[in-house]
């Protein structure tokens, strides 16, 4: 089974968020997202049956405790080091 990380940096996404749905669909294939950066704001979940990650760092940087609705796992920067060490390959958005 082949595992992707979407790693979105904007919250404002359309492509990237249509591409994650079409691979998420692919038999086989492991679909895992990271929320950096502005992203980390995104108000809405992107699909709560996938793997989520916000980083902690980010979050707390734009002053919030907490990460926005929906089923997030926070990480810090040694978890998204592990995460991408977990996976055969990122994709960066």
């Amino acid at each position: 089974m082949d595992r992707i990380l979407h790693i979105l940096k904007e919250s404002h996404t359309p492509i990237a968020l249509e591409m994650i749905r079409q691979e998420a669909q692919v038999p086989q294939q492991e679909v895992i997202i990271l929320l950096i950066q502005e992203a980390v704001t995104m108000a809405q979940p992107l699909n709560n049956s996938l793997e989520t990650y916000v980083l902690k760092e980010d979050l707390e940087e734009r002053g919030l405790t907490s990460p926005p609705k929906g089923d997030y796992r926070l990480i810090d920067f040694q978890g998204m080091l592990d995460l991408l060490y977990r996976v055969d390959k990122i994709v960066t958005w």
